[in-house]
């Protein structure tokens, strides 16, 4: 089972992959793409963040998304270590009949 530390492993990656990786590269890059965005880029994270700060309904949206997700994550696993991987697997297929069922 894992300990405590493999937690915190898989977590320091998830932060130097995630965080790290997509504020320092990926968003830059893509703010010098060209695109057809408002200020012709095709990502404007600056613009993004102006917004939020502009809009509290935006940024509360915005964490609240960020909790689901993260809410989603931690109870997968939980799934995963309390069944197998193949439950967890089932589980998001049916959750996705489950949203399509609705949207239609």
């Amino acid at each position: 089972s894992p300990t405590i530390r493999d937690k915190l492993s898989s977590g320091i990656n998830a932060e130097y992959g995630g965080v790290i990786f997509m504020t320092l590269l990926v968003l830059p890059v893509c703010y010098f793409i060209p695109g057809s965005g408002p200020h012709g880029s095709y990502e404007n994270s600056l613009d993004a963040i102006a917004q939020m700060y502009n809009n509290p309904a935006m940024l509360v949206l915005g964490l609240g998304y960020l909790f689901s997700i993260a809410f989603y994550n931690y109870f997968g696993l939980s799934v995963t270590k309390s069944l197998t991987a193949v439950h967890r697997t089932l589980i998001d297929a049916c959750r996705t009949i489950l949203v399509w069922g609705i949207d239609l």
